[in-house]
């Protein structure tokens, strides 16, 4: 790139951000992901990068750690994030950053937080250094991490934004690009120490039995709903029960279906019914079928295991690999293919609700 290309670039960045209101992006929705310019180098294919904010819960007194982190991220050089938060609610404890970077030679600094308005303030993070060096590789990566104290009173949730104005990314190009940003929250607890989470699964074959996980950290919830007669797809309800508080991902895991994932299961004193979660997708959660070879994909490999003369147009029961009973009804036949030629599991593969 040219010279004059380069500088021309980076005036269309500072005069964007120029524009932009701190104050505005403080006061938007945690879960609201909008479109900030960061200075980058060539993108991942068919992948865009993102800065994402973590969710977290705690309760009144409680410490809780916010990371920040990059999401397919083509390399950079150096960074400033500026995180909004209400003050009233929470109060700045200290700041951490990827003990991976120092290795680069780069150094860290933060800044007192400063007063957006009355109540929403931002705390800055900066990682600068040698200019000639990458601090990331392709991919994903840990920024830092962001700690603050859950002040008395506080109740409901609290946004954690990052501001627009104060954030940026370089690399050694200046290209500019968009990259998403996916806003955190801090959700305040009270009450009881544990929940039930309870919720409805749909998928095909009852006779197999289904794995559903809780995981927060180290943290594993497991339950099994067992195997039950019949055939074609079925609903079946599942429940944990003394849950503690937290923010949760929920793992799916069943027999020739492919994995379901629901992130930010959020568990507080009150029991989660899953069946009335605002996503569509969480109320009935609809298993993909088909994955005959358990590679974790729905496709031609698994259309050709089905049509082996071993196993189509044959019965479970003459010794054929059962996996190609899609259904479970004992046969393996044109209604099993018709079950993985179906435009919702053909040419899938895992599920990820966020």
């Amino acid at each position: 790139m040219k010279t004059g290309n380069k500088i021309t670039s980076l005036v269309l960045v500072l005069l964007l951000m120029a524009t932009l209101s701190t104050s505005a992006i403080a006061e938007n929705s945690a879960t609201e992901t909008t479109a900030v310019i960061f200075s980058m180098a060539a993108p991942i294919a068919n992948a865009e990068p993102a800065i994402t904010v973590s969710s977290v819960a705690g309760r009144v007194g409680e410490k809780v750690s916010v990371d920040v982190a990059i999401e397919n991220s083509p390399g950079i050089k150096m960074f400033q994030l500026g995180l909004c938060y209400d003050n009233s609610k929470l109060k700045f404890d200290s700041y951490s950053g990827n003990r991976d970077l120092y290795a680069t030679g780069y150094h860290i600094r933060s800044d007192d937080p400063l007063p957006v308005n009355e109540t929403i303030y931002e705390v800055q993070i900066t990682y600068t250094g040698d200019l000639n060096k990458s601090i990331t590789e392709a991919g994903d990566m840990l920024l830092c991490t962001f700690v603050f104290e859950i002040r008395a009173g506080a109740t409901g949730e609290v946004p954690l934004t990052l501001g627009q104005e104060n954030s940026y990314v370089i690399d050694d190009l200046s290209d500019c690009i968009f990259a998403e940003i996916k806003n955190g929250k801090v959700t305040v607890l009270t009450g009881s120490a544990s929940a039930n989470v309870s919720g409805k699964v749909k998928s095909y074959k009852p006779s197999n039995p289904t794995t559903i996980q809780l995981i927060k950290g180290e943290k594993v919830y497991t339950t099994t709903i067992s195997g039950t007669s019949g055939s074609g797809q079925m609903e079946q309800e599942f429940t944990f029960a003394g849950v503690e508080p937290g923010i949760y991902e929920l793992i799916i895991t069943k027999a020739v279906h492919t994995k379901f994932t629901v992130r930010n299961v959020v568990v507080g004193e009150q029991d989660v019914d899953l069946t009335k979660d605002i996503r569509s997708e969480v109320q009935v959660m609809t298993l993909l079928c088909g994955d005959i070879s358990g590679d974790g994909e729905i496709n031609q490999d698994d259309i050709n295991v089905l049509w082996q003369p071993a196993n189509y147009n044959r019965r479970v029961t003459d010794g054929v690999n059962p996996n190609c009973d899609l259904n479970g009804d004992g046969e393996v036949n044109q209604d099993d293919v018709n079950i993985l030629w179906q435009p919702m599991n053909y040419n899938k593969g895992a599920v990820v609700v966020q």
